[in-house]
């Protein structure tokens, strides 16, 4: 009779929030292999599970089989050595399990999302490596010794880049992405002291130039991570192109290429977070958009600027951390104008095209299209703070994840991967609209309240 394990815990700690971090990881010779290993079976028990559900589809009758009754079928054929899937047993459990775990998440999407998502196709093998697998789940599987070491199934002691923060562990999947393997580790994070909010209401406008627009009339650059280095990516991939496969040149070009990509995405992560970060710590209710990334990306002129931008990452971004840190989210309607709605008289320009300016030919002020979009959200989320009880309740507010890779992020210089408001990190680049004249300036009180309506800024 086997002995109930006292450590083990299933559910969250009452009043903890769930949260998930990217860590780089140090494997060693032995871990690698095995991690490469891992990650093609992965993929083959995910391809067998689309083999299997496609050929029920085409030849079945009745009612399709649900992922569920698929893995149950295969946890009782892998020990057979007629089929042929002994594989799976090579690893650890967990490895078929994450597989059935994915195949599951996306048979979902496509079932209830209809026509937006696509049905569960197979994965192709990359050269470079690329993937992922389940490595570990359950709290007593996972054992992080406090520093930066922690203990999985099969791989051993692993060696992380940076310590972790404060929680419990309770998830960890392996994967390999731009020539790097990382962990992303799944935790319970513990509620941090609340803090007071300095505004109430306020409002964002996402875009490409600028990323981001406040209700304060605040202007967030974009960095343009995929923009500034199109030129040093192009020349490495064409060289890549001409190399022989396997060879010395080829391997130092796909390492060129990954050292790229994992700053753009440094770069860009880097921006979403901080941006985030001071929004849902400075406003109590936020107004945001709520657009249609997928259409935007079809655009002919714009998609790779809109994809370089990320929109849909920063406002996901924004929705999770308002949980975190207790900011009431006022999503607009995905057919609210808010660029073409005048702030001032409520003037519905139909005719408003992709101008960045325009003039209200009721009262004749002459519009940003972005700041103009952001005072109509912190109108529509004022608005709906009518629904909201007298006394506003404000959650936790602390210190936050902002870096997955410091080192890409600072061009081989040391960055602090873990740091509190205000220490360490770099300031977002920001540029406040002064008055009329459009000049730089600290102060733009005359601007806002001349953009302002009346009725929004006695609520103010």
């Amino acid at each position: 009779m086997t002995k109930k394990r006292n450590d083990q815990r299933s559910t969250c700690p009452e009043g903890w929030l769930k949260a998930g971090i990217k860590v780089p990881v140090h494997l060693t010779v032995r871990q690698e292999r095995y991690a490469t290993r891992c990650v093609g079976i992965a993929r083959a028990v995910y391809n067998q599970m689309v083999a299997t559900h496609r050929m029920a589809r085409a030849h079945g009758e009745g009612r399709w089989p649900s992922p569920m009754e698929l893995e149950k079928a295969f946890n009782g054929l892998k020990h057979a050595a007629e089929f042929g899937m002994g594989y799976a047993t090579e690893v650890s459990k967990f490895v078929a399990q994450g597989a059935c775990r994915d195949f599951r998440h996306s048979y979902e999407n496509w079932r209830n999302a209809g026509l937006r998502a696509a049905k569960p196709s197979f994965k192709k093998k990359n050269r470079n490596g690329t993937g992922s697998f389940l490595a570990a789940s359950g709290v007593d599987r996972v054992q992080y010794d406090g520093h930066r070491r922690i203990r999985l199934p099969y791989l051993g002691s692993v060696k992380l880049k940076r310590e972790l923060p404060a929680g419990i562990p309770y998830e960890v999947r392996i994967k390999k992405q731009d020539g790097q393997w990382y962990a992303s580790i799944n935790h319970w994070k513990p509620p941090v002291v609340a803090e007071d909010k300095t505004h109430v209401f306020g409002a964002v406008d996402v875009g490409q130039n600028p990323l981001a627009v406040d209700s304060e009339l605040v202007h967030h650059e974009n960095p343009r991570a995929l923009g500034k280095h199109l030129r040093k990516l192009g020349r490495w991939q064409r060289a890549l192109a001409r190399r022989t496969v396997g060879s010395r040149g080829w391997h130092e070009a796909q390492r060129r290429i990954n050292t790229v990509h994992r700053r753009i995405v440094g770069l860009r992560e880097n921006a979403h977070h901080q941006l985030s970060r001071l929004l849902v710590g400075k406003y109590a209710v936020l107004g945001i958009e709520s657009l249609n990334v997928a259409g935007m990306d079809k655009l002919r002129h714009q998609a790779r600027s809109i994809r370089d931008a990320a929109i849909g990452g920063l406002l996901r971004k924004i929705r999770y951390k308002a949980d975190w840190y207790g900011t009431l989210i006022v999503e607009a309607d995905r057919f609210f104008p808010s660029s073409k709605l005048c702030s001032d008289c409520g003037y519905h320009n139909g005719e408003l095209m992709r101008e960045t300016h325009w003039t209200c030919p009721e009262c004749g002020i002459r519009q940003d299209r972005n700041e103009n979009a952001a005072l109509n959200l912190l109108g529509l989320a004022i608005e709906a703070a009518d629904e909201l009880p007298d006394q506003l309740i404000l959650g936790p507010v602390g210190p936050d994840v902002t870096l997955l890779d410091g080192k890409a992020l600072a061009g081989g210089k040391r960055v602090a991967g873990e740091i509190g408001p205000g220490e360490g990190r770099t300031a977002p680049s920001t540029r406040r609209m002064s008055a009329v004249d459009g000049g730089t300036d600290g102060n733009a009180i005359s601007r806002t309240e001349a953009l302002i309506p009346v009725q929004l800024r006695l609520v103010i």
